[in-house]
């Protein structure tokens, strides 16, 4: 294999004006590939196989080839298309992968990148098998062939594959699994709670600023919109849209119920409520907070604890958000600030 890492990564050195960590990585995790794949080593197999669905096998290690940032010329769209990662099995079927840490997709006028990547044309025997997402967050795609269960990859599934794969004593790996936990996209922590009180301050805020955003980058929010919010008497994470505050979400001191409530004025609070009426969105009052402002939804860490994975705990908060309208609260309170 080449050995030309650290002249690739020279390249996005950072600068005064470009802080280029999406490049970086790619160029990254395409050295990882590419070293694996030298070595024979079966967790690329697995990686393919099971994470990214490009099926492959042994018998084709000598095949896979990994290639960063080719253009192409897109005729239909009139404008060019450099996706971050091709994968190509035995010079035939080619998969393109876009690589995102805290950003969105671009938008292309009516299209968005997967949109644009889907339409590269190949020439034979090539063919362009489609394209996979490798990222921190949720993102969405206004693409009808996407698959969102088998074409998303996050950032934090490459770690957990390499760290059980006994593969840390490797000095290469070792420095790829420390640069994603220095990023924030190294293993979740799930949230406990001891005779102590909350165990591991940080799994909580961790737990929170992820699923937080997660679910406002599917609902039209951008990736400034989590901005965390808290003194010694609470610590949460305010939700703003367009510099606009909208909502809180977190916890008192000495409470164990995470909870939401809405940033707009109090003598706008009556206000809020008839815009939800009108609209027929469902919301009930759950009780009234330290500063007497009215809490729109509550749940208990006990609760969101009955998950016993990462995984589960993210379902539990996210029907949550869904079962008490909170996105949508959010959004009336915005509308309601943008006036003021």
């Amino acid at each position: 294999m080449d050995y030309d890492l650290f002249l690739n990564l020279f390249k996005y050195r950072e600068s005064e004006k470009n802080s280029p960590l999406e490049n970086y990585l790619t160029e990254l995790f395409a050295y990882i590939l590419r070293f694996l794949i030298s070595k024979r080593n079966p967790v690329v197999i697995t990686l393919f196989n099971e994470y990214f669905h490009i099926d492959c096998s042994d018998s084709d290690f000598e095949n896979i080839t990994i290639e960063t940032q080719n253009e192409y010329w897109i005729e239909k769209y009139q404008c060019y298309a450099r996706p971050d990662l091709e994968i190509s099995i035995n010079n035939e079927r080619v998969y393109f992968i876009e690589n995102k840490v805290d950003s969105d997709l671009n938008q292309y006028g009516e299209i968005d990148q997967i949109q644009l990547y889907e339409a590269i044309k190949l020439k034979a025997p090539k063919k362009n098998m489609g394209v996979r997402t490798l990222t921190k967050y949720e993102i969405s795609t206004k693409s009808k062939s996407f698959d969102t269960g088998k074409d998303k990859v996050f950032w934090r599934q490459t770690y957990k594959l390499l760290k059980e794969c006994d593969l840390e004593n490797d000095i290469l790996i070792q420095n790829y699994l420390n640069f994603l936990e220095e990023y924030n996209m190294g293993e979740r922590k799930i949230l406990k709670i001891t005779e102590k009180g909350l165990d591991e301050f940080y799994s909580l805020y961790g737990f929170l600023s992820d699923n937080l955003l997660n679910i406002f980058l599917l609902n039209g929010y951008t990736e400034n919109a989590v901005n965390f919010l808290g003194n010694n008497d609470y610590f949460g994470f305010a939700i703003k849209y367009d510099r606009k505050n909208c909502i809180w979400v977190g916890l008192y001191r000495d409470e164990t119920d995470i909870i939401v409530e809405s940033l707009v004025k109090d003598e706008d609070l009556d206000k809020l409520k008839k815009r939800l009426a009108k609209k027929k969105i469902k919301y009930s009052i759950k009780d009234e907070s330290t500063y007497g402002n009215p809490i729109f939804a509550k749940i208990s860490i006990s609760e969101l604890q009955k998950g016993k994975t990462y995984e589960e705990q993210e379902r539990i908060f996210k029907s949550w958000i869904t079962d008490n309208a909170v996105v949508e609260i959010a959004n009336e309170s915005y509308e309601i600030n943008k006036e003021n």
